[in-house]
């Protein structure tokens, strides 16, 4: 008999403030979908760590999830900062997507050596849940 494996747990939305993630997540609960802060306590304690707090939930939900804060943005606007304007994977359709950041001694050594601007580099982004790389 083979085992089911459970279902992957992606980031659907970024919030700056703990407070108007744990709105979402009520908002997500309220409806039926079970949804994780991550990065809470990191964010409360050490804000220098971490950026943002991430609303998460499993993969099979995501679409609905987002769909769920997009329509309760008008009674609560501060859902609206949070849903993910950042791309989707083009090989698994995640919305848990970063960019690529390059080492500062990288940087460093690029604008002291070559003195080009950085701006020219194209955006490399790398899926968080299938580990696909690609370029925007």
């Amino acid at each position: 008999m083979k085992e089911q494996r459970p279902d992957r747990i992606v980031t659907i939305a970024r919030f700056w403030y703990v407070a108007d993630a744990d709105l979402a997540r009520t908002v997500l609960a309220t409806r039926g979908i079970t949804a994780f802060l991550a990065d809470v306590h990191t964010r409360m304690w050490a804000p220098h760590l971490a950026q943002s707090v991430r609303l998460q939930v499993p993969r099979s939900e995501a679409r609905r999830a987002i769909q769920i804060l997009n329509q309760n943005a008008d009674r609560h606007p501060q859902l609206k900062a949070g849903v993910p304007r950042l791309p989707r994977c083009p090989e698994c359709g995640s919305y848990d997507v970063a960019p690529r950041r390059l080492g500062r001694l990288l940087v460093l050594a690029i604008a002291l050596l070559l003195l080009i601007p950085l701006l020219f580099m194209k955006r490399e982004w790398r899926c968080r849940a299938c580990g696909h790389r690609w370029r925007t």
